[in-house]
C-alpha cells in the first residue's frame, strides 16, 4: 500500500429524519484504497449550519491524507469556533478516523488503545418522551429497565422560569411527583439521573437537591451555568449533592479538553459527559485518561444518533473511568432501521463492541436515503 492509498477521494452528507423532532446528519468518506468511514454531524439546533460547514471543508480534504486529519481539525478549531462547526468538523475527522482504522484492518478502539474492554453498559435518555405526566415518565422508565438499561435519565424541568416563583413551585412538585411514581414503578435497584439543563441558581440548586434526596437519585447534571467563573459554585455544589449519597456530573457543552481544565483543577465533577462532537476523539481520549487520573467517572454525553453513540462506545472501551453510555430511548422506529449493528448488537442495555474493522457496523440504506448535495 503507498501514501496515496491513504488519500481522501470522497466525501458525502446524508441528512435523514427520524422524527417529527429531528432529523439524523451522516458523513460518509472515502480513501483511494477503497476504505470508508462514517461519522454523525447531528445538531438539531443547526443543522443548516452544520451541512454548510460540511460542504465548505470538503475541498480541504479532497486529496489530504487521512493519517493527518488531527493536523487538518487542529488548524481549522480554536477556541473560538462555534459548537455547529465543531460538529461538522468532528464528523469529518471521526469518519476519517474509521476509515484508517479499515484500512488497517483493525476496530477503531485499537487505534486509540491496545488492550481495550469491548464491554460497554448503557442507560437510556428519555427525554424524546411525549407524555410528561408523572405515569407517563413512570411507564418510560418501566419499559426502558426492562429492557436491560441499567438506569435511566430524564429532564423534567420544562416551563422553569425563575421570574415566576408561583409556577416554579409547581414545575418542581410535579418533578418530585414524577420521581415518586418512577421508584414506586421501577423500585429502587435501577439508577436515576437528572439533568436540569442549567435551570438554576446555585441557591435553588441546593435546595432542589435537598428535595429529590428522598429518590436515590445516582446523578444530578447541569445544575447551574457551567463556565470557568462558576467552578467555585460548582465545586460547592457538589460537595452539598455528595452529603445527599448524590453524584454531580456535567460538561456537556464544554467544547475540548482545555475547557474541562479548569472544571477538573477545582473539582466540580464527580461525573463528566463530554460530547463527542464537541470535543473530537483526540481530546475525547484525554479526557477519559484524564478521568482516571483524578479518580472519576467518563460518562459520554450522546443526545443523538448511532453513530456518535457506537464512537463514542468506541473511546469508553479506553478508560477504566466508564461509567455508563447515554442512549436515546424510543426516539422512533425510524432511527433503529438506519445501521446495521448485528455483529456488535445492544442487548439488555449492553453492547459487546466487534472485533471487526471501525466501528463494527455499517450505515444501512435507509440512511443514505437523503444524500445532500453540495
Amino acid at each position: 500500500m503507498t501514501v496515496a492509498d491513504l488519500n481522501i477521494i470522497k466525501a458525502d452528507i446524508y441528512n435523514t429524519p427520524v422524527s417529527g423532532q429531528s432529523s439524523y446528519v451522516f458523513v460518509q468518506v472515502q480513501l483511494y484504497d477503497g476504505s470508508f468511514g462514517c461519522g454523525e454531524a447531528t445538531y438539531h439546533r443547526a443543522q443548516d449550519q452544520v451541512i454548510e460547514a460540511i460542504n465548505s471543508v470538503i475541498p480541504r480534504l479532497i486529496n489530504h491524507p487521512c493519517e493527518h486529519i488531527d493536523g487538518l481539525t487542529s488548524e481549522l478549531i480554536d477556541e473560538s469556533t462555534d459548537l455547529p462547526e465543531r460538529t461538522a468538523l468532528y464528523a469529518l475527522e471521526t469518519a476519517v478516523y474509521e476509515a484508517r482504522a479499515r484500512s488497517k484492518y483493525l476496530p477503531a478502539y485499537e487505534l486509540m488503545k491496545s488492550g481495550a474492554s469491548r464491554h460497554i453498559n448503557y442507560y437510556a435518555n428519555l427525554n424524546r418522551n411525549t407524555d410528561r405526566t408523572p405515569e407517563g415518565w413512570a411507564n418510560l422508565a418501566l419499559e426502558a429497565v426492562n429492557a436491560g438499561y441499567k438506569g435511566i435519565k430524564l429532564a423534567p424541568l420544562d416551563g422553569i422560569d425563575w421570574h415566576n416563583t408561583e409556577n416554579n413551585h409547581k414545575v418542581i412538585d410535579g418533578v418530585l411527583e414524577s420521581l415518586d411514581s418512577i421508584r414506586k414503578r421501577i423500585g429502587y435497584k435501577p439508577l436515576v439521573m437528572i439533568d436540569c439543563h442549567w435551570c438554576f441558581d446555585k441557591s435553588q440548586a441546593k435546595n432542589f437537591i435537598n428535595k429529590i434526596e428522598q429518590f436515590s437519585i445516582e446523578w444530578v447534571e447541569a445544575l447551574i451555568p457551567e463556565e470557568t467563573h462558576m467552578a467555585p459554585d460548582l465545586k460547592s455544589l457538589r460537595d452539598h449533592a455528595n452529603n445527599k449519597g448524590i453524584k454531580m456530573s456535567g460538561g456537556e457543552f464544554l467544547s475540548g479538553f482545555n475547557a474541562f481544565l479548569p472544571m477538573l483543577g477545582q473539582s466540580c465533577y464527580d461525573v463528566i459527559n463530554p460530547d463527542l462532537r464537541f470535543c473530537g476523539i483526540k481530546d475525547m481520549c484525554r479526557l477519559a485518561d484524564l478521568a482516571e487520573k483524578k479518580q472519576i467517572l467518563f460518562s459520554p454525553h450522546n443526545p443523538v444518533g448511532p453513530l456518535n453513540e457506537i464512537a463514542s462506545a468506541h473511546i469508553c472501551a479506553t478508560t477504566q473511568a466508564f461509567y455508563l453510555l447515554e442512549k436515546q430511548y424510543c426516539e422512533s422506529t425510524i432511527a433503529e432501521s438506519l445501521i446495521d449493528d448485528s455483529s456488535c448488537p445492544l442487548v439488555n442495555g449492553e453492547r459487546e463492541l466487534s472485533t471487526g474493522h471501525g466501528w463494527g457496523l455499517s450505515l444501512t440504506e435507509n440512511s443514505r436515503a437523503n444524500l445532500v448535495a453540495d
